[in-house]
Order: C-alpha cells, then sequence, then structure tokens
C-alpha cells in the first residue's frame, strides 16, 4: 500500500511507472499530476508506459471532479429510466455495479490496443474512460432509437416494447423467460405448447401480437401453468424457442452445464482456507484458464514489489519538487 500524499510513497510509484508496461488508476481528473505521477511526466520519463484513467465524468466537462458512484451514473446517463415496471415511474438499477463493469472492459480494449499499437512505434500513450460516457454508449439501440423519433421509451419491466411474446411467464412453480425472435419461433412456440395457431389467425404476425399483448400473456400463461418451468425451458430450447428458467444463484452453481464448463473453480487461499470463485468467462486454445492465484490480502505483494524496486536493474529518476500533496 502506498500514501501519494507521502512523498516518499509517490517516489515508489514514480520507481514503478518507470519500468512498467501499464498504469491504471481511477482518481478524480488531476489528481495524478497534483502528486507528480500525472501521464505526461510518467511518459516522458517511460515513453513506452500506457497511462490508463477511468473517472467518473471524463476530463473535460462540468462535471469533471464529481465523484463516479455506478448507482448515480446510472441515474444521471438515463440508464435507469429505462428499467423497472410498466404502471408507475419506479426506475430501477442494475443489480450490480454493470457500468463499472463496462468501463472496465472497455479501459481493457483501449490499454491492449496500445500496447498493440507499441510494437511497431515503440511509444505508449494515455487513454481515459468515463463511466459517464460509457453508460450513454451502453444505451445502444434504446438511445439511437431516441436520437431518429425523439420519443422517450417506456418502461416495460421484463417485456420487449417491440416484440410478442418476449419476457418473464409464469409456469406451475416459477417464472420462465421467453423469447419469440420472428414468427417462425412464434409458431414453434405453440407447437411445443400444444396452442392450435389456426384458431388464433389474429396473433399470426408480430405487429399483431404487440397490439394484443394481454392477450397472448393470458394464452401462453394457461398452458405454461401445467408444467414446471424447468420442464418447460427444456421443451421449448429443443423446439428452437429461446427459453430459459428464473433461477436462484443456487440453482445456477449446480447447473450442469456450469459443472461441465467448469465456471466455478476451488482454489486454497491462505488465509480463509479452499473457496470456490467464478473462473475466466472464456477459453484459450479451447480450454477455461485455472484460477492458479487466491484473491490476495491486501498489501500482501509489497514486499515483492520492494525486492524488485530495490533491484540491480533499478535505475533512479529524480522526484522534483512538483509534488504537491493534497486531498
Amino acid at each position: 500500500m502506498l500514501n501519494l500524499d507521502n512523498p516518499a510513497d509517490a517516489k515508489k510509484l514514480l520507481d514503478l511507472a518507470v519500468r512498467a508496461d501499464v498504469l491504471i488508476e481511477n482518481f478524480r481528473p488531476g489528481r495524478m499530476k497534483r502528486w507528480g505521477l500525472g501521464p505526461e511526466k510518467l511518459m516522458e520519463l517511460n515513453p513506452g508506459l500506457v497511462f490508463c484513467s477511468i473517472t467518473g465524468f471524463g476530463e473535460t466537462g462540468p462535471y469533471r471532479d464529481y465523484p463516479g458512484f455506478d448507482p448515480v451514473i446510472e441515474a444521471m446517463s438515463g440508464f435507469m429510466s429505462i428499467n423497472g415496471p410498466p404502471d408507475r415511474f419506479e426506475p430501477y438499477k442494475a443489480g450490480v455495479a454493470i457500468i463499472d463493469v463496462l468501463a472496465g472492459l472497455h479501459a481493457v480494449n483501449l490499454v491492449t490496443s496500445l500496447l498493440v499499437r507499441r510494437t511497431s512505434t515503440g511509444i505508449g500513450g494515455h487513454v481515459s474512460v468515463s463511466l459517464f460516457d460509457v453508460a450513454v454508449a451502453s444505451l445502444v439501440n434504446v438511445m439511437s432509437s431516441f436520437l431518429v423519433s425523439g420519443e422517450l421509451p417506456e418502461r416495460h419491466g421484463n417485456d420487449h416494447p417491440n416484440i410478442v411474446p418476449f419476457g418473464a411467464f409464469q409456469a406451475s412453480d416459477g417464472l420462465l423467460m421467453i423469447c419469440v425472435g420472428n414468427d417462425r419461433q412464434w409458431q414453434s412456440l405453440c407447437d411445443a405448447l400444444g396452442i392450435p395457431v389456426e384458431e388464433f389467425p389474429g396473433l399470426t404476425n408480430n405487429p399483431q401480437r404487440v397490439e394484443k399483448r394481454e392477450q397472448v400473456r393470458s394464452l401462453l400463461e394457461e398452458r405454461l401453468g401445467q408444467s414446471t418451468a424447468s420442464e418447460w425451458a427444456d421443451e421449448l430450447m429443443r423446439s428452437g424457442v429461446p427459453a430459459g428458467e428464473i433461477r436462484q444463484l443456487d440453482q445456477v452453481i449446480n447447473d450442469q452445464h456450469v459443472i461441465a464448463n467448469h465456471l466455478v473453480q476451488s482454489i486454497e487461499h491462505p488465509e480463509v482456507g479452499n473457496i470456490r470463485l467464478v473462473g475466466p468467462p472464456f477459453l484459450v486454445d479451447g480450454k477455461r484458464p485455472d484460477i492458479s492465484i487466491a484473491p490476495p490480502i491486501l498489501g500482501s505483494g509489497q514486499g515483492h514489489i520492494q525486492d524488485w524496486l530495490d533491484g540491480p536493474a533499478m535505475e533512479s529518476f529524480a522526484f522534483e519538487d512538483d509534488h504537491t500533496g493534497g486531498t
């Protein structure tokens, strides 16, 4: 751990940055420069450094100095306004800090791109990711529709504003998510549920079903109530209809697909013993990487880093008097 208000600790970070490939910071704009650790200075000492800043509202603009917290960003960006029940104005935030996650993924993409560029130029660069910008961009088709039409989107809960049936439906023991993306899948859904589609000619195409959204729901739930959500999900998926049981987390970690794909892994932690973690959500050369390092205790790598800094290959740079500290 380093206290960057302490000039000695700030000097340690400077020495690290001089030898590093990538530095990622998430302080408010200008804070690193006040410590004498701004991107211009560090990249002058280490031209190959990729300096990545993650901020709440970006490096410029009237909100630049505001603190960035995911739920506030979701609120101010309009992200919350499209989530929630359709019958009252009660916007919902996402169940996880999704904008934080998406900002991290954008940062990784940018850092990787600059590292690739560095292989031919030898020069790193400074990239900046704003949670607010990411949240606005993540509205994708909803924002695009508004920019084209000028009409504010309505909230539809778990339903889709333009596709029916597309949402959560009640089975005998729980909820089932069904997403019928086209009229062929509607026919397959009716066949699987035993609904004689010819008896409902007014529901043949999607625009008709959107107009008669509640009729479609009543028709489907009458049939879905005859069996469990899990049984219907298997039947519908085999019929080519996108559908899945809405599960709790204990069901997810015990799911046969999760187990077969080694998504939940175990590792020995030096302080708390054996723990289970979600593994990397990707494959490399056809294999999911194993978790090889347990989550670190705060400050646990400090000794190794100091040994590295004290090593004979370390070239020391003078720490100028522009360090002003402050909070």
